[in-house]
């Protein structure tokens, strides 16, 4: 039994069994257990110094995320309850629920607070908040620090159920159920470290509370995803399987528009609450898992039954269960007295789990809270207004409602809630709502409305109910009656309230006239189960619903139509939502198609050419700055180089079969580069090209001659740079020193492969030489169509007006060249070297992770100070090279190509500033412009109105190593004895900039810096660096000045 201890305390127990195991797993990376607390200790304790503290209220209303979980247990440990509000319900319920429960503060996002009805909410990526975070201490608030006692009868968190009065009702739910809950997680679902559960419920809902005690205080990690990847079907299928999902709690109506497919949750646990499950769906979903079913009201801390897990399939309807620990179970009748086995009663609930009532409701909280009728004096059992029987062996079967509440995919609904905000309509003079199981497994709500006079819009009844409820309490479908069906008694009939006929409905209309319509017409239709669907037919009049739009657009998708599921909501029909796709493509084709004008002048220059491509970002930007040869005109770029190195017997022949191969494989590394008279430049794939081939034999020469003459080979190669009109980009040359030791020296511009290519190039390149340049048995390649494809899609003002602000007020660019007079164009570059020693380094990790930062954001903080001690200016601005390969575009980390973006980083400081405070403020807007790094550096220089924003530069050596073509087949393993094999691989980068730093952290901090002028001066800007590290190391709490000073470099200029 877990002790029964508060939210905080069992967290941190957590916290210190293992606080470097993963409690966070997002779309942003993975958040140990330590850094978490440390996150949530910072925002409690500002919370605490704004006024939050026990038996208070702190409205939460932030987008899924690690953000929204750092907020949720930031506020228990501060001692209030939270108050989720999902910030996409109307405007008038959350107006309602904030002018209900007057939260002592709303926490929330830039994002979000524009929508919310109060003044100065926290704004948690607010630079200010940032600030302020950053001066709060990382301990552990304790109940010394709070602003009252936190004790097991305080409120943990404020959950809005659906009201029969028309409003929602505030349940006010204590720390007292959550050991008992805990306990009887871990007992029944195995759960511990190592375990991964996912956050599949809406914050509203008292399941997200459920998921984060599973997780957070099991010592596993909770997996957090954006709401499109948790659409029921493929995206949920892909990210449990992705996100290697353990443990997931997921609604009947989820279970059954998901595929059971055998990888997701493989051997893992499934639960199944919200609403009754059926036999067929245990049969579809318990084989391969542990399977349970789950019951509770909110009254109850989420949970009050569960089932044993089913291992066979042919149970029938699973039952509730039995009740888990320190839960009380009471089938009661009409008068309060027990039920025998096998009679049918309402189920209440007592112990120590029930909620201490209705906030602000005295009334309502008697009425469902009632005496205990055999238990201690003050005990108190809860209505749950739902007809069980309870079975010989203990366990209870769900029979209905004793009222009109119901439950639809999960959530709690009271259709008199609903029933009065669509009577107020002036066009309806009677209004009935009820919920509908017309085909197996689809329940859905259905409006029933006595027009006022002549008839009702359905499309109207429905934005009239948006407006006020949120998308799950809105009807489906509307019928309209000459009159409501009455009992003899003079109540509402519902059981003669006739079946929508939606068939005749759709049958209804005009017919499709555009291919994109009839396709979207038979989409319709075989979404909704129905004979034909019209071009003018609104999808949610003919029975949808929220997780029947997300299968239509998976489905469009497949067939190649773009759309969203705001698009459906917003749009509705065939006919709608056909123009939307028309013209979202015409928007996007125009904008990234080349005027006929352009193909023109490609089709003459480059005759037989297979492809024109819009070029990349980064494409753009260095074909912008490329240098012009004097004399001819030629656009010209440098010649990047690596090499490898083999022992063993290489065979030359098969070699340049692979290398020819490989670029047949990526038809775009062969591609040249069109732009003179151009919009805007174009990537040109050749129908065919001739290999850049070469061979050298230094075996005449001594041994200890050949390096040597190896290097001037190298040399001559750099030497050489590319005209970025002629394919392809790329050059190989065979280097022989012997008849077992070889080097292949590969030329290559960065207009045609980025740092993240490299592993796969060397990947292929392998393969195909085992295999002799057939890549037949080999993974189909990965293009880059699907990425211009992603490209199209960009909102490119919104990117633009992200980086006009993100740059704004900056008085000019940061050029290091202007501060030192001995810089000069065209010298070479000089190099320096600094390791940070692996304490050091160690130490530098546990300061970021303490102060909720990356290593990264350390790095270009210190770089970005430097570089304003250097030039003189306290608003610096430098470039970061980021990978470019958006997450969502599919295979993108196994193509080759030039994805990757430079684009600027501005770090504002002062010196009197905590150096923490200019690294949180630095990391909140980069993550703020993430995404928007498809602009390339050329745009967003127009953009801001500079022709130049920066000459240092800044690279993470952080490429990731895939091996699809070789795990595929296994040609990982060592080659024949004798054969040839790599036993080294050496690169060498060529950067236009003044300065560049790159660096790696493994057991050590790894920092090359190179430098176009002196070298002392480039020695005493590693120092810099070097010095600044090592002192935040210690302790970044301290000024910039501080930090600064006591390293061993002294002086603003070098």
């Amino acid at each position: 039994m877990i002790p029964p201890l508060c939210v905080p305390e069992l967290f941190q127990l957590r916290v210190a069994a293992d606080p470097e195991a993963a409690a966070v797993v997002g779309e942003d990376g993975v958040l140990s257990y330590a850094e978490l607390n440390t996150r949530a200790n910072r925002l409690a304790r500002l919370l605490i110094s704004r006024g939050a503290g026990p038996e208070s209220f702190v409205a939460v209303a932030v987008p899924r995320g690690t953000d929204l979980i750092v907020a949720l247990l930031a506020v228990v440990k501060a001692g209030a309850a939270y108050l989720p509000v999902d910030p996409n319900y109307p405007a008038d319920r959350i107006a309602y629920m904030l002018d209900d429960a007057r939260p002592a503060l709303v926490v929330t996002s830039a994002a979000v607070a524009g929508r919310l009805p109060v003044q100065d909410p926290l704004v948690l990526d607010d630079p200010e908040t940032s600030a302020a975070l950053a001066g709060q201490t990382a301990d552990d608030p304790t109940n010394e620090d709070r602003l009252g006692p936190l004790h097991l009868p305080c409120p943990a968190y404020l959950i809005y159920t659906s009201g029969s009065t028309g409003r929602p009702k505030g349940v006010v739910v204590t720390h007292m159920g959550v050991a008992s809950l805990l306990t009887a997680q871990i007992d029944a679902f195995d759960l511990g470290p190592g375990s991964r559960v996912l956050q599949f419920a809406s914050p509203s809902f008292d399941a997200a509370f459920w998921e984060l005690c599973m997780a957070l205080l099991s010592g596993a990690a909770l997996v957090v995803a954006p709401e499109e990847r948790l659409a029921p079907g493929e995206p949920l299928a892909e990210l449990l399987t992705e996100r290697r999902v353990t443990h997931a709690t997921l609604p009947p109506a989820v279970l059954a528009a998901t595929s059971p497919d055998t990888r997701a949750l493989a051997g893992g646990c499934l639960i199944t609450a919200g609403e009754a499950c059926s036999g067929s769906l245990v049969a579809r979903w318990a084989p391969g898992r542990r399977m349970f079913n789950a019951y509770g009201p909110t009254e109850s801390t989420v949970c009050a039954t569960m089932t044993r897990p089913y291992y066979r399939t042919d149970l029938g309807n699973p039952p509730l269960g039995s009740a888990i620990v320190n839960t009380e179970l009471l089938v009661l009748d009409a008068e309060l007295q027990p039920v025998p086995a096998g009679g049918t009663g309402e189920l209440h609930l007592a112990g120590p789990s029930l909620a201490r009532g209705y906030l602000g409701r005295p009334g309502l909280t008697a009425e469902r809270f009632v005496a205990h009728p055999s238990g201690r004096p003050g005990e108190r059992m809860y209505r749950t207004g739902d007809l069980v029987r309870r079975g010989h062996d203990g366990t209870l079967e769900f029979l209905g409602r004793a009222d009109h509440q119901v439950k639809v995919r999960g959530f709690r609904i009271e259709l008199g809630e609903i029933e009065a905000v669509l009577t107020a309509h002036p066009s309806v003079a009677h209004g009935v709502v009820a919920a509908r199981e017309d085909r197996p497994g689809v329940r859905r709500l259905v409006g029933y409305v006595v027009p006022a006079q002549g008839s009702t819009d359905s499309a109207e009844l429905r934005r009239h109910l948006s407006a006020g409820l949120p998308a799950h309490m809105v009807p489906t479908v509307f019928v309209e009656l000459d009159s409501v069906p009455l009992t003899p008694n003079g109540k509402v009939d519902r059981a003669a309230l006739p079946a929508p006929d939606l068939a005749a409905a759709a049958a209804e209309g005009i017919l499709p006239r555009t291919p994109a319509e009839e396709q979207l017409c038979g989409l319709f239709a075989e979404v909704l189960a129905l004979p034909e669907v019209r071009a003018d037919s609104n999808f949610f009049a003919l029975g949808g619903d929220s997780i029947s739009a997300f299968t239509l657009v998976q489905q469009a998708r497949t067939a190649g139509l773009a759309l969203t599921v705001q698009d459906v909501f917003r749009y509705g029909s065939p006919e709608q939502l056909a123009a939307r796709t028309e013209s979202a493509d015409r928007t996007a084709r125009e904008e990234f198609a080349p005027p006929a004008a352009d193909l023109a002048k490609v089709a003459e220059g480059w005759p037989g050419h297979t492809a024109v491509l819009p070029v990349t970002p980064m494409q753009h930007s260095l074909l912008a700055s490329a240098r012009r040869e004097t004399g001819t005109g030629r656009v010209l770029q440098d010649c990047w180089y690596f090499w490898l190195e083999f022992e063993g017997e290489l065979d030359a022949d098969t070699m340049r079969l692979a290398a020819e191969a490989l670029l047949r494989r990526y038809p775009e590394t062969t591609a040249a580069f069109a732009h003179e008279g151009l919009r805007r430049p174009l990537q040109v794939v050749p129908g065919e090209f001739e290999l850049p081939w070469s061979e050298h034999d230094l075996g005449d020469l001594p041994e200890d001659q050949q390096d040597g003459a190896f290097e001037k080979l190298a040399a001559a190669e750099q030497d050489r740079p590319f005209d970025v009109a002629r394919s392809p980009l790329v050059r190989f040359a065979l280097v022989r020193f012997g008849e077992r030791r070889h080097r292949l020296l590969i030329g290559f511009s960065q207009l045609q492969m980025d740092g993240w290519s490299f592993p796969v190039f060397l990947d292929d390149l392998w393969v195909l030489y085992q295999h002799r340049g057939d890549d037949s048995a080999m993974p189909p390649a990965k293009t880059g169509g699907p990425y211009t494809d992603w490209l199209t899609g960009r909102d490119r003002a919104a990117a633009e007006d992200a980086w006009r602000t993100a740059l704004e007020d900056l008085s000019g660019p940061t050029l290091v060249r202007e501060s030192d007079p001995g810089h000069h164009e065209g010298a070479p570059h000089v190099q320096d070297l600094v390791l940070l020693p692996a304490d050091v380094t160690r130490a530098l990790g546990e300061r970021a992770r303490e102060h909720g930062l990356t290593l990264n954001t350390l790095v270009l903080g210190a770089w970005g100070i430097v570089l304003g001690g250097l030039t003189g200016r306290q608003d610096t601005v430098f470039g970061y090279t980021v990978s470019g390969r958006a997450p969502e575009v599919s295979g993108i980390e196994h193509a080759i190509g030039s994805y990757a973006n430079l684009l600027p980083v501005r770090v504002r400081w002062s010196p009197g500033a905590p150096l923490t405070e200019v690294l949180t403020r630095l990391q909140a807007e980069q993550g703020a412009l993430i995404a928007h790094q498809h602009l390339s550096l050329t745009d967003i220089e127009r953009t801001v109105g500079l022709p130049e924003l920066f000459d240092a530069t800044v690279a993470a050596q952080n490429y990731p190593v895939n091996r699809p073509a070789s795990e595929a087949l296994g040609a990982a393993a060592l080659p024949p004895e004798g054969a040839a094999r790599i036993v080294g691989v050496h690169t060498h980068e060529v950067t236009p900039h003044t300065l560049r730093l790159s660096f790696r952290a493994d057991e050590q901090l790894f920092l090359a810096l190179e430098y176009r002028g002196g070298r002392d001066v480039l020695a005493r800007i590693a120092g810099q660096v070097r010095d600044l590290l090592t002192a935040a190391a210690a302790d970044p709490g301290r000024s910039v000045e501080e930090l600064l000073a006591s390293g061993s470099s002294e002086g603003r200029n070098p």
